[in-house]
C-alpha cells in the first residue's frame, strides 16, 4: 500500500498530517491519519470557485493597472472567514482609481 492516498491535491497544496482521533469507519479500516490546516500557495478557493495563482497575478499586475491606473501593489486580495465560508475581498488603493462612470462588464478577459 502507498504511504499516502490523496484526492484532488496539487503540488503547491499544504497541510498538517496528524493522527485521527475518532472511531469512524475510516479509522476502523486502517486510515488513521488526517490532514488539517489545508491551504494552497498557488490558488485561491472560496464560495465554490477556484482561482489559479497565474490568473490572479495577471489580473492584479497587468489588467487592473492598465484599466484603472496605479501599480500592481495597489490591488491586494484579502482572504477571510465570512459567514460560514471563505470570502475574498479586493482592496484597492484610493490613489490608483481613475474611474469615470460604471465599468461593470467592461473588464477584458
Amino acid at each position: 500500500m502507498a504511504p499516502y492516498f490523496l484526492i484532488n491535491v496539487e503540488m503547491d497544496d499544504h497541510g498538517v498530517i496528524g493522527e485521527a482521533g475518532c472511531d469512524c469507519t475510516y479509522s476502523k479500516i486502517g486510515l488513521q491519519q488526517t490532514i488539517h490546516g489545508i491551504h494552497s500557495y498557488g490558488k485561491l478557493t472560496g464560495q465554490g470557485m477556484t482561482l489559479t495563482g497565474t490568473d490572479v497575478v495577471r489580473l492584479l499586475e497587468e489588467k487592473m493597472p492598465a484599466l484603472f491606473g496605479g501599480s500592481p501593489g495597489d490591488y491586494q486580495p484579502v482572504e477571510y472567514e465570512g459567514a460560514g465560508q471563505t470570502q475574498l475581498m479586493l482592496r484597492v488603493s484610493a490613489r490608483s482609481l481613475h474611474l469615470e462612470g460604471s465599468v461593470a462588464g467592461s473588464l477584458p478577459s
